[in-house]
């Protein structure tokens, strides 16, 4: 993991993103106002909120080995297990309502 980055006043970026979140702003809002992507924000604000495994786990899905190896690039990147990271891209499709458009079907 890298230094802290101050961000808005915040300590950290993930301490702007929670504080932010908790204002009502959607998880896309937040990532233009810090310049950064959605998924970040989603991961930044999983990773202060002390969220345990079992709190994600109500349904168990299966992915493809071949997709986790590809992502495992991206949860290292954030300091995520690639588990965690495929529940936060889940929860923030759902979250911020892409579910049609990346479907593209809607």
């Amino acid at each position: 993991m890298g230094k802290a980055k101050p961000t808005l006043g915040y300590p950290t970026r993930a301490a702007a993103c929670v504080a932010l979140h908790a204002q009502g702003l959607k998880h896309g809002e937040i990532g233009q106002k810090l310049g950064i992507a959605k998924g970040t924000v989603c991961a930044l604000i999983a990773s202060q909120k002390g969220r345990r495994a079992e709190d994600f786990y109500q349904r168990t899905v299966r992915v493809d080995e071949t997709v986790l190896s590809e992502l495992k690039p991206h949860a290292k990147k954030r300091g995520l297990r690639v588990h965690q990271l495929v529940r936060e891209l889940v929860h923030c499709v759902v979250q911020e309502g892409l579910v049609d458009a990346i479907l593209d079907d809607g």
